[in-house]
């Protein structure tokens, strides 16, 4: 398929008076750069979140619509996660038959998931690393385990701030190539038309 790529960039405002007064140690010019940066990064999880978790993005079979206690995240959930994971684990096997080796957990889920009981047994014994960090160890399921922690404002500028998490409550399972080279399945190519480039003007 064709595809395109977008520029994105942000700029800002550093006056004489700023840099003449700002003690060298700030380092206004490369902090400045750094943040500009670090706004780019996160609109750009933004757009991937919004892409990975939106429900038309995928066939019927590739998805499920949890609600209530069958939720993963339902402080009195009553399913059984690791049937779901076998569920999922085989959609994706089925479409291009390769397991996911990828599972995206958001914090806002993985912090009920480390206390469900089915879940702790599986792990006590294979993972002396449980209790590094606090949350899911780094696989599950012969799956890398990536607990975004992403939030974002979605309250206008100047109203009474309201953050929310950025991929919300949704799990994906997916394959993620080792290479990128193209006739691999892979389930979201980025293609970057060039690196990051950081102008100067006056």
């Amino acid at each position: 398929s064709t595809y395109s790529a977008l520029e994105y960039a942000l700029s800002i405002k550093l006056t004489d008076r700023q840099k003449a007064n700002a003690d060298s140690v700030l380092r206004l010019q490369q902090s400045s750069q750094m943040r500009l940066q670090n706004l780019l990064y996160a609109d750009m999880e933004k757009r991937v979140a919004t892409l990975l978790t939106t429900q038309g993005n995928y066939a019927s079979t590739n998805r499920v619509q949890k609600s209530g206690t069958t939720q993963w995240s339902s402080g009195s959930f009553s399913g059984n996660i690791e049937t779901d994971i076998d569920t999922g684990k085989e959609a994706v096997r089925s479409a291009i038959g390769i397991d996911p080796n990828t599972i995206i957990i958001p914090s806002a889920v993985a912090k009920y998931m480390k206390r469900n009981a089915t879940i702790r047994e599986l792990i006590k014994y294979t993972h002396s690393d449980l209790l590094v960090d606090g949350d899911l160890p780094p696989m599950l399921w012969g799956m890398k385990v990536l607990i975004p922690k992403g939030i974002n404002a979605t309250s206008v500028e100047g109203a009474t701030v309201t953050m929310a998490d950025l991929w919300g409550k949704h799990v994906v399972m997916t394959y993620k190539p080792t290479d990128g080279s193209i006739d691999t399945p892979a389930h979201a190519y980025m293609f970057r038309a060039r690196n990051w480039l950081t102008k100067t003007w006056r």
